[in-house]
């Protein structure tokens, strides 16, 4: 859809596809169809996993990221294995991991999958980390009517 290389950078052909995004016309109407869309349509890359555009975690540097969106059972979703704040050392410097490997992320991805899994069966916000603990986790999921009412 773009014409040559020297539209990349073209700040009034990115507000014009934005728009026609927007309002579902021309290219835009493909476009709004998402990344896996635009690559059937158009032969662009396919950036995407199972169908699944990727968050703003560039699993090509947090590879543990990576390996969790490589095994994600709904694509390239962050959430699902969220293992990218052991690789931000501003999130729990005492505990990130280097980014750019692999070593001993393996385990502790499944870990973090299997939690969620938890998180997810309970209906409990994944930003609750760090504050809901599996102890309190595991009685929540233990709790009958009469549990939660007290």
């Amino acid at each position: 859809f773009l014409e040559s290389e020297d539209e990349f950078g073209n700040a009034e052909l990115v507000r014009s596809i934005v728009e026609q995004i927007a309002y579902r016309e021309g290219v835009g109407d493909k476009l709004a169809e998402g990344v896996h869309r635009a690559h059937e349509e158009f032969g662009a890359a396919d950036w995407t996993v199972k169908g699944l555009s990727f968050s703003g975690h560039d699993g090509r540097h947090l590879n543990g990221q990576g390996l969790a969106f490589a095994t994600a059972n709904r694509g390239a979703d962050h959430m699902y294995g969220e293992f990218y704040p052991y690789e931000y050392p501003l999130v729990d410097p005492d505990e990130a991991l280097d980014p750019t490997g692999l070593e001993g992320k393996p385990p502790k991805l499944v870990e973090k999958e299997n939690r969620n899994a938890v998180l997810d069966s309970a209906i409990v916000c994944k930003f609750s980390r760090g504050i809901v603990t599996d102890d309190q986790l595991a009685a929540l999921l233990d709790a009958d009517y009469a549990d939660l009412q007290a």
